[in-house]
């Protein structure tokens, strides 16, 4: 299962910890962010691009820029 499968059977954001215990990589989540399929919310919050769109309050505006 990719990380965008797995991101959508847990609408669509998850903290880090869960998604590392899933058995997602750091490296897998750092490449989906820096690729732009994933957005980092907040520190250790990743989202899916379409589910973005969902959460309220957060907006395009909430999301941090790779570093």
């Amino acid at each position: 299962m990719s990380l965008e499968d797995w991101l959508r059977t847990h609408d669509g954001a998850a903290h880090t910890t869960e998604i590392y215990a899933a058995g997602f990589s750091r490296y897998v989540v750092a490449t989906a962010v820096d690729s732009g399929r994933m957005l980092r919310l907040r520190r250790s919050w990743i989202a899916s691009k379409s589910a973005i769109r969902r959460f309220s309050p957060l907006s395009e505006s909430a999301v941090v820029s790779p570093a």
